[in-house]
């Protein structure tokens, strides 16, 4: 037997090897612990709403018309502000909208953390 053939008789069994045993993967079963009710608790260092209801859905509304003009001057918008850092009318907009920075935060969050800090951060 030659070298040729040692090396082939090798590289077969470790071919039937590996035909035994591969299985189907099993994917990890989550278990959801109190997911639901975490998402909607700010946590313990959260404030006491400073407003009533009624002046909650006013808010709502003002804030929701101010963002549809938002998208419609968005053109006109990027004209005024290109220069971000230095337009002052850019800052202001900022302040409104959940941004690049914002978003990866909001998303990766574990819904087992405390979501305080987080909304604090953004705020």
């Amino acid at each position: 037997m030659g070298f040729a053939d040692v090396v082939e008789k090798k590289r077969e069994e470790a071919q039937k090897r590996k035909n035994n045993s591969e299985r189907p993967v099993r994917k990890k079963i989550r278990k959801l612990t109190d997911a639901k009710q975490k998402q909607n608790d700010y946590g313990p260092a959260s404030l006491d709403p400073d407003m009533s209801q009624s002046e909650l859905e006013v808010a709502k509304e003002q804030f929701l018309k101010n963002l549809e003009t938002l998208t419609a001057d968005k053109d006109a918008i990027e004209r005024n502000t290109i220069l971000q850092r230095d337009s002052s009318e850019w800052l202001e907009i900022r302040k409104n909208l959940i941004t690049a920075s914002n978003f990866g935060p909001i998303c990766k969050r574990q819904v087992s953390k405390d979501t305080a800090p987080l909304v604090k951060n953004i705020i």
